[in-house]
C-alpha cells in the first residue's frame, strides 16, 4: 500500500498550502504506480469527496514523487490520496496525513 510522508510544496512556507499550477514533491513508500491506469496516480480530494486526478507527473518513483497541481483546484481543503495497483490485486490507496488547502 502506498504511504505517503512527507511533503514539501516550494511555494508554501509550511508545506500544506497548495498553488493550483505550481509544483510538488511527495516523499514516502510504495508510491510508484502506473500513469497509464487512470484508477491509479495521485488524487486531491475535496472535503465534498470529489477527486481531481494529478495528469502533470514528473518523477515516479517508489520513494518520491514530483508534480503539478492541478490548475482547475478551487479554493477550499484537500486530502491527497496516492493510488497504486500491486500485482494482479486490486488498486490501494494510501492517505497523507496533513490537510492540504487552496487558499
Amino acid at each position: 500500500m502506498p504511504q505517503p510522508g512527507e511533503c514539501i510544496i516550494p511555494t508554501s512556507a509550511d508545506n500544506r498550502t497548495l498553488t493550483p499550477g505550481g509544483g510538488m514533491k511527495l516523499r514516502g513508500h510504495n508510491l510508484q504506480f502506473d500513469e497509464a491506469d487512470p484508477q491509479q496516480g495521485i488524487f486531491l480530494v475535496a472535503e465534498d469527496q470529489t477527486r481531481t486526478r494529478v495528469e502533470v507527473v514528473l518523477h515516479n518513483t517508489a520513494r518520491e514523487l514530483i508534480f503539478l497541481v492541478p490548475n482547475t483546484l478551487t479554493s477550499g481543503s484537500y486530502t491527497l490520496e496516492v493510488r497504486a495497483r500491486y500485482g494482479n490485486d486490486n488498486v490501494r490507496a494510501g492517505v497523507l496525513e496533513s490537510t492540504l488547502s487552496v487558499p
